[in-house]
């Protein structure tokens, strides 16, 4: 499952997409009326195609209009990242699939993810304010067993919880969700500004841009399907730095 808006135009779609195509039998995407060519880029990976309109508040709505498509597939596991993630390379290469088969033999129906946002750069991931996520947390549960009690618990709001009701039994995993949704400048200047235009305010908003507790560890290249652009650590920008990239012509996503 992917719930995508104009993600096809800078590769993340074609990327996402590609690295699901690894390890699922079938693909379901939801296009929230992207104006790029997101819907060529989808319709090349599958049949299973949604649109509805672009509205972040509504999100969990859309993504139970997502999980009933899915449903009819009758799939016995289901994932669900976004546009701009990769699961790393142990989990494409059998990792997921062993997870399945350990669900089933066990009875655990949901496995969560490390996180690892790389942070302007391809191969460097924050670790600091929260930006690394780490499974024992059970933030990242994006694996279920199709057990027949899923559904969303749809409310209108910023930054919901992204799992659906109905897991009983989850179990933590060592494997990485990669993430580049904060991996270039202008990245991180669309999520600011299309979140404060959404209302989102104080520390959760303004960590995008604060970099004075900024730590990285690098990302090992051997998780990653394709070979990242190696490079150094990128360093801090200054709060005036991040001032004058705000006043530049990057627009909301």
């Amino acid at each position: 499952m992917v719930k995508t808006f104009n993600e096809g135009a800078n590769g993340n779609l074609d990327r996402c997409l590609a690295n699901l195509k690894k390890f699922c039998n079938d693909i379901v995407v939801y296009d929230d009326s992207s104006t790029d060519n997101t819907l060529e880029v989808a319709k090349k990976y599958t049949s299973h195609i949604l649109t509805g309109d672009n509205n972040l508040k509504k999100e969990l709505f859309h993504k139970q209009e997502l999980l009933d498509l899915t449903l009819t597939l009758s799939p016995d596991w289901i994932i669900h990242i976004d546009p701009d993630e990769i699961m790393d390379s142990r989990a494409t290469n059998g990792g997921i699939k062993k997870l399945c088969s350990f669900g089933d033999e066990f009875g655990f129906d949901c496995y969560s993810f490390n996180e690892m946002n790389l942070w302007r750069s391809e191969c460097w991931h924050r670790i600091d304010s929260e930006f690394f996520i780490a499974s024992p947390t059970l933030f990242k549960v994006q694996l279920w067993k199709n057990n027949g009690k899923l559904k969303f618990e749809a409310k209108e709001a910023l930054h919901m919880v992204q799992r659906p009701a109905g897991l009983l039994k989850p179990l933590v995993t060592n494997l990485n969700i990669i993430h580049y949704g904060f991996s270039t400048d202008e990245l991180i200047i669309r999520k600011y500004k299309t979140y404060k235009a959404l209302g989102q305010e104080g520390w959760a908003l303004q960590r995008l841009i604060d970099e004075k507790t900024l730590q990285l560890a690098p990302v090992a290249v051997n998780l990653f399907d394709i070979k990242p652009k190696i490079g150094p650590p990128p360093q801090p920008l200054s709060k005036e730095e991040w001032d004058k990239l705000l006043k530049g012509d990057i627009l909301c996503q």
